[in-house]
């Protein structure tokens, strides 16, 4: 990734850090094997989707709805992971990768040039696999940015 690009992708989780932290909400982090070259990312529904959902699975398991209700009590996992889904689908990743950075309501997701292990991460956002990953591009469905 070049200086430039981690610093843009920095600035952008930053910003939406400090807007989020008011709340003191926790963050969804999530990583995404969208590779194309994947044959099993061709068949319906796509790996991707299956391993996507067993991550969520997990997390409800761990953390139960509850835990993300704190600005919408109807708001469920399997609710967070049918609008992921549908989201990633409209965009349709050019990368092999995409990250996805939520606090449930507003959304930021980069796409990354390199294939990744799907992968959920609840709390503190995870961006050790942005940092060591090219990216393509940035596409924010945040307000403030």
């Amino acid at each position: 990734m070049m200086i430039n690009e981690t610093k843009s992708v920095l600035g952008v989780l930053g910003c939406y850090l400090k807007l989020d932290n008011t709340h003191k909400n926790k963050i969804l982090s999530l990583y995404i094997n969208t590779d194309f070259r994947d044959a099993d990312n061709h068949d319906a529904p796509p790996r991707w989707q299956v391993d996507l959902s067993a991550e969520i699975e997990s997390l409800r398991v761990e953390f139960g709805d509850e835990a993300i209700q704190h600005m919408d009590c109807s708001l469920t996992w399997l609710k967070v992971e049918e609008r992921l889904v549908e989201q990633v689908m409209q965009i349709r990743p050019q990368g092999r990768a995409i990250a996805i950075f939520t606090d449930f309501i507003d959304d930021v997701f980069i796409e990354l040039s390199n294939p990744v292990q799907t992968e959920a991460h609840f709390g503190i956002p995870e961006i050790a696999t942005v940092l060591t990953s090219p990216c393509i591009r940035q596409i924010s469905h945040y307000p403030f940015l």
